[in-house]
């Protein structure tokens, strides 16, 4: 019996191949979008799970509290914690950290730069990571060795047995390391993020004076700390002593720059390491930390999609079910029960839907590398590669397949032999229910396009919004840090404003799209208290490169500082304000700051002229109250303006002299334009990801309006049939049927519409500077969903309303 229903089901499915396709094919996609996700999902929530042990150990992230600003999270510590740690609480099994180094591994003509850290000789074992040569005991304790990542050894060497073998590298200095260990590649789904390992004491060692007590300073945050705790041990206990630990640790000199209770600026929190990916602190993260909530997010808009896809299932099938009426009065006649009638439909709705699944699985496959890079992810990750995946997809499959067939399956069973054969059958049962499937896969499409819209808005405004500077017709180029760099930033100057096109060059320590939380507190003349601003240095000819006009003083023909050496006592350093900074000091007419002196120490500030608010990070964040230092010194990035024409010209003449003064270092330069819009990479995914599920749920609901025609069509021919005998024509016959498809898609954007602003309102919230709520968008996305309903239905409609009478009542 079984065999026969599954013959069956294929004969059904062949006999009409369009209908078949159709069928198949939009609940094949629906299955596709759950099975991508969903090895999305399994992907995200799978990060660092590869680590032994990974219960018990913590990443430690740093919170800054600077007063009139959020309160900032640093994914580094100070380099003192690590002892104050160890030695102030004993359920602490080993801390071990790892500072990120700007190094080149040196091989043959050309160096080349990989990623590297600097790390303490327990770094191996603290965190687990799996050896696939050499001893992660001993590996770091010797200065001179070096510990490789499979992939750079079999890059470097074609293999990954390469303990013993010598290796070259800048970091700071030039020098040879023995490789004393290789571990295997990191996973991309891990929070960390490098393929060499350096001997904390021997990068420290060879370094300048500056870098060399980044160890044990307490005053900036530098290193990746990593935490193991014993069997037992309570992270909350930790917690609740450490920042009476941190009053205790602190030196004098900096307990009297913060006040007594430094654990009102800044305090620490233990991650567990599962979870840094998703509850991990942004800033200075080896990889971008992940949101629970977008990925939540994005695996309920699949199920969506599929809860349409299904409904479009049902109500097609239902619909081919009205042309085998004739088939089911004559199987009950000869014997046949309702419940056979309900196995044989659910038999056959089943075939389809697993066929369904077979294609979702191939399709899925095949777009994996497209799902994978607008996810933003590397490689290919969205494969099933373990059992359980792929028996939770076909779980998934065939729950979707009894759901969606159990539907249609009832109505058939439900079909009486004597109405069939009287002629006065029709399928007027479960009206109610189709109309509201199609409700609501409209109401979900309207949803989705509204939001979509939304963000196209937005993302519009974050592309036209006023900065402060001209973002346009910049390039920037990163100068390499080391002893020589303001040297080399100077020459590169010089160089560059004699090139063809260039109109101003300028260096500072960051540019805009840089991640920079630099903060200094200063004290305004007179006052009794620190005020906290953060700071940028650049040299004079900075915002006349950004095109930046000052409110109020000058930002042109400002002297830079001397230099700390050369700089008499009581001269003051030029400063800029931005009007966040100047207000926070009391000055709301930004011309009562001009003249203005603040201190910082032993150094004096004159405040010589006030900009407006620049935009460095991106719209979600309020802009801060920040000073620019006016220093010739800045060299961190050399921003050139150039003419907009001689762009392509322009790139090769500043490769030529990049390699013209450092040869053996690679050149990094990005236009302005293209940093800015990497600081929303994160949205512009998730407005493809649900601008191409709004299209698809779109197209399935028009397939499940194209439905509810068919029902239509064979339940009102004779209704239809009346009308035209009693003078109807054919327009008002279409205007009917029309008004009748448009009903459900009303209500649908009744429903979609209020969920929209809903989702829209909670997405913007996100950003400190948004658009107001687009209610035209909102609306036009509705307006879209009727037209593109009525479009699929319109030539059925049309057709309906042609016929002609004397046929319908004959065959009626």
């Amino acid at each position: 019996m079984l065999s026969h229903f599954v013959r069956s089901g294929l004969r059904a499915m062949v006999a009409d191949r369009w209908f078949g396709l159709a069928n198949l094919g939009g609940l094949a996609l629906g299955l596709a979008c759950v099975i991508l996700v969903g090895l999305f999902v399994h992907y995200e929530l799978s990060y660092d799970d590869f680590l032994p042990g990974s219960d018990s150990l913590y990443r430690v992230d740093t919170v800054e509290r600077v007063p009139g600003q959020p309160a900032i999270e640093i994914a580094l510590t100070p380099g003192p914690l690590k002892p104050a740690l160890l030695s102030e609480f004993p359920q602490i099994e080993a801390v071990s950290r790892a500072f990120a180094v700007e190094g080149e591994v040196l091989r043959g003509a050309t160096p080349f730069r990989e990623k590297i850290v600097a790390a303490d000789p327990d770094f191996l074992g603290v965190l687990g990571l799996p050896p696939l040569a050499g001893d992660p005991r001993t590996a770091l304790a010797d200065p001179g060795s070096v510990v490789l990542s499979a992939r750079l050894a079999e890059k470097l060497f074609g293999a990954t047995a390469v303990v013993g073998r010598r290796l070259s590298l800048r970091a700071p200095v030039a020098r040879d390391f023995t490789i004393s260990a290789v571990f295997e590649t990191l996973p991309s789904n891990s929070h960390m993020d490098f393929d060499l390992i350096v001997p904390h004491a021997a990068y420290f060692a060879a370094n300048t004076d500056e870098i060399r007590d980044i160890p044990d300073s307490w005053a900036g945050a530098y290193f990746h700390t990593y935490a193991r705790l014993r069997p037992g041990a309570d992270p909350k206990d930790i917690l609740a002593r450490l920042p009476a630990v941190v009053d205790r640790r602190l030196p004098p000199r900096l307990v009297a720059a913060i006040g007594p209770a430094a654990h009102d600026l800044f305090a620490f929190r233990l991650v567990p390491i599962r979870d840094v990916h998703f509850e991990g602190a942004e800033l200075e993260a080896m990889r971008p930390p992940g949101s629970r909530a977008g990925v939540m997010s994005l695996a309920a808009v699949a199920l969506l999609v599929l809860v349409v896809a299904s409904v479009n299932f049902a109500n097609l099938t239902a619909a081919r079910s009205t042309l085998r009426a004739r088939e089911v009065a004559l199987r009950k006649v000869v014997g046949a029960s309702s419940r056979q009638i309900l196995a044989q439909f659910l038999v056959e709705a089943i075939v389809v839907a697993s066929a369904s699944g077979v294609v979702a699985i191939a399709l899925s496959e095949l777009l994996g590398p497209y799902a994978a890079n607008l996810l933003g992810l590397a490689g290919n990750p969205l494969q099933a590669g373990i059992w359980q995946v792929w028996a939770g997809v076909a779980a998934m499959i065939l729950l979707t397949a009894v759901a969606a067939g159990l539907y249609p399956s009832m109505l058939a069973s439900r079909i009486r032999p004597a109405a069939v054969f009287n002629g006065s059958f029709a399928f007027g049962a479960g009206g109610r229910a189709r109309r509201a499937f199609v409700v609501g896969q409209f109401a979900i499409s309207i949803c989705l396009l509204a939001v979509v819209a939304t963000m196209l808005l937005q993302f519009r405004m974050t592309g036209e919004a006023d900065l402060g500077f001209d973002r346009n017709a910049i390039l920037v180029v990163r100068v390499p840090e080391g002893s020589g760099q303001e040297a080399l930033a100077k020459s590169l100057k010089d160089r560059f404003r004699t090139l063809p096109g260039v109109i101003e060059v300028a260096s500072s320590s960051a540019v805009p799209g840089d991640v920079s939380e630099d903060n200094l507190s200063v004290r305004p003349a007179g006052a009794l208290s620190d005020v906290q601003l953060g700071f940028h240095r650049v040299d004079p000819s900075f915002f006349e490169a950004y095109g930046v006009a000052a409110l109020a003083g000058r930002t042109r023909n400002i002297r830079s500082a001397p230099t700390d050496a050369a700089r008499p006592a009581s001269a003051a350093v030029p400063i800029v304000l931005n009007r966040a900074a100047a207000s926070r000091l009391g000055y709301q007419d930004p011309a009562g700051a001009i003249g203005r002196a603040l201190r910082q120490g032993d150094t004096a500030y004159e405040v010589v002229g006030v900009v407006a608010d620049l935009h460095f990070r991106s719209l979600r964040s309020s802009v801060r109250a920040e000073m620019f230092i006016v220093d010739d010194t800045a060299a961190s990035a050399i921003s050139v303006r150039f003419r907009p024409e001689n762009l392509s010209a322009l790139l090769p003449a500043i490769d030529r002299v990049w390699r013209s003064r450092i040869a053996d270092r690679p050149i990094e330069r990005d236009l302005l334009a293209d940093l800015l819009d990497r600081l929303y990479d994160r949205e512009a995914r998730q407005m493809r990801l649900l601008s191409i599920f709004a299209a698809l749920a779109t197209a399935l609901s028009c397939l499940g309006l194209l439905a509810m025609a068919a029902f239509a069509v064979q339940r009102r021919t004779r209704e239809i049939a009346v009308r035209k005998v009693l003078g109807a024509g054919s327009l008002d016959i279409l205007r009917l049927l029309l008004w009748d498809f448009a009903k459900p898609v009303l209500i649908a954007a009744a429903i979609g519409c209020p969920a929209a602003w809903l989702i829209a309102r909670h997405w913007l919230n996100g950003f400190s500077y948004r658009i107001a709520m687009p209610y035209p968008a909102i609306g036009g996305a509705a307006g879209l969903a009727l037209v593109l309903a009525l479009m699929a239905v319109a030539f059925h409609a049309a057709q309906v309303s042609r016929t002609q009478p004397a046929l319908a009542l004959r065959r009626d």
